[in-house]
């Protein structure tokens, strides 16, 4: 790709403007397809089109399933290698007794208690799942 440099006065030629805006667009387009794929490729073989990555009220989506919470689990403790679900428990702020009790509840399957919805955001928000989008 030829590299071409334009004066600040051909974004007032409404041609130009026109495919400059393309261009941006078509580039930005690129880019955020590119960070998904990075995204999809990295994180544990998570998913990150699933909908439990959208953002929390969006209307799509939904709660994790255990295994994806357990995914997401180990992802952060990949991620933080000197951290244990102690850790994970206290940045929740749940309970640590009883061997982290309620993150196991979270991951195995035998048994009816699911993670609740802040948790789930702070979880994935911290192991670089979901972002936070904040409206003003």
């Amino acid at each position: 790709m030829k590299l071409e440099y334009y004066s600040i006065e051909k974004l007032d030629d409404p041609v130009f403007s026109d495919l400059f805006e393309k261009r941006k667009k078509d580039l930005e387009e690129s880019a955020l397809r590119h960070v998904r794929h990075i995204l999809i490729c990295n994180h544990k073989g998570i998913d990150l089109s699933l909908p439990c990555f959208l953002q929390p009220d969006d209307p799509a989506f939904v709660m994790p399933d255990k295994i994806i919470v357990a995914k997401t689990i180990e992802l952060l403790l990949e991620l933080n290698p000197d951290w244990t679900k102690d850790n994970i428990s206290k940045m929740l702020g749940i309970s640590t007794t009883g061997s982290n009790r309620l993150i196991n509840y979270w991951i195995k399957s035998d048994n009816g208690r699911d993670i609740n919805k802040s948790n789930w955001v702070v979880l994935a928000t911290k192991a670089g799942l979901m972002q936070l989008v904040v409206a003003k």
